[in-house]
C-alpha cells in the first residue's frame, strides 16, 4: 500500500481507513486500497472497529 500526502493529514486517515477496513475484515473496502487478501483472514471474526479522524478539521501543514 502506497499513501502520500503533502499537509500532513491524508497519509495517516488512509492508513487508518485502510486498516480499519482489513481488522473490520471488509474485503470489499480493503480491496480499494490493495488489501482485500488481508481482510480475508478478518471474515467472520465480528471485530467492531470504531474510526475517528481526530486531526481533519485542523488546518493542514505547510512546508
Amino acid at each position: 500500500m502506497v499513501t502520500q500526502c503533502a499537509g500532513g493529514r491524508h497519509r495517516a486517515a488512509t492508513t487508518a481507513m485502510a486498516l480499519r477496513a482489513v481488522v473490520a475484515g471488509d474485503v470489499e473496502e480493503a480491496a480499494t486500497y490493495g488489501l482485500g487478501d488481508s481482510a480475508r483472514q478478518f471474515t467472520g471474526r465480528d471485530v467492531v472497529v470504531d474510526l475517528i479522524h481526530r486531526d481533519l478539521a485542523k488546518d493542514v501543514v505547510q512546508r
